[in-house]
């Protein structure tokens, strides 16, 4: 199978599953967060929030989908561009922009920023909860 067709259905599900969350569950943002995580720590992990930003920003809350995590808007946008880029690829039967997808620089940029905004979202987290709200938040309240 070509991984072109598995980054399409990566893409595609990444979106729909916030959409159907939306549909299925109105209040999400104050559902319990089922990260493993979380649940384990009461602290968020570098991903924590990227679904709630999603149905946020479905809901045209862009504000409210930054306030969950800065990525959010960021993951619609990328994985729009690979649908777009992948379909592009199949359809063409040409690759483009290979150099790019397979740049290591690249991808230290993203990680470092990921890192240091994680460090950032952690200190904020911290220090406008105490010790028990971070644990209602997870599994040992």
């Amino acid at each position: 199978m070509d991984k072109r067709w598995l980054a399409i259905a990566g893409a595609g599900l990444t979106l729909l599953a916030p959409w159907l969350l939306l549909h299925m569950s109105p209040d999400i943002e104050h559902e319990q967060s089922l990260c493993p995580h979380k649940l384990l720590t009461g602290l968020p992990c570098p991903g924590c929030g990227i679904t709630k930003s999603l149905v946020l920003l479905y809901q045209g809350d862009l504000l409210g989908s930054l306030s969950y995590h800065l990525f959010g808007p960021l993951v619609v946008l990328g994985c729009i561009g690979v649908l777009v880029w992948m379909s592009a690829e199949l359809f063409t039967r040409r690759r483009y922009l290979r150099s790019l997808l397979y740049s290591t620089p690249l991808a230290w940029y993203g990680a470092v920023f990921l890192g240091v905004y994680h460090v950032v979202r952690l200190c904020y987290f911290i220090s406008t909860r105490s010790i028990h709200e971070i644990l209602h938040e997870s599994m040992w309240r």
